[in-house]
């Protein structure tokens, strides 16, 4: 389970992130834990946030995978 807002090591490159909502629909990035209180923000801003994703090639790979499960559990959640 992946939970938005937390602090993940990544398992490619071992950077620290933390996923956020981006702008779309079903729409999660990965950003990198820069000052540390990106942890507390839910939406990913072009001006504060750094995405994880350009900076770890690996990870890119596998997030469409990841990004269908967070959607999937958030929906799982919000209908409870």
């Amino acid at each position: 389970m992946i939970k938005l807002n937390q602090i993940y090591n990544c398992p490619f490159c071992k950077k620290q992130f933390t996923v956020v909502t981006g702008y779309g629909f079903n729409s999660y990035l990965p950003v990198e834990i820069i000052n540390g209180s990106e942890h507390l923000d839910y939406t990913y801003d072009k001006d504060k946030h750094h995405s994880h994703l350009l900076d770890c090639p690996p990870l890119q790979k596998k997030w469409e995978e990841t990004k269908k499960r967070i959607a999937k559990q958030e929906k799982k959640k919000n209908k409870i």
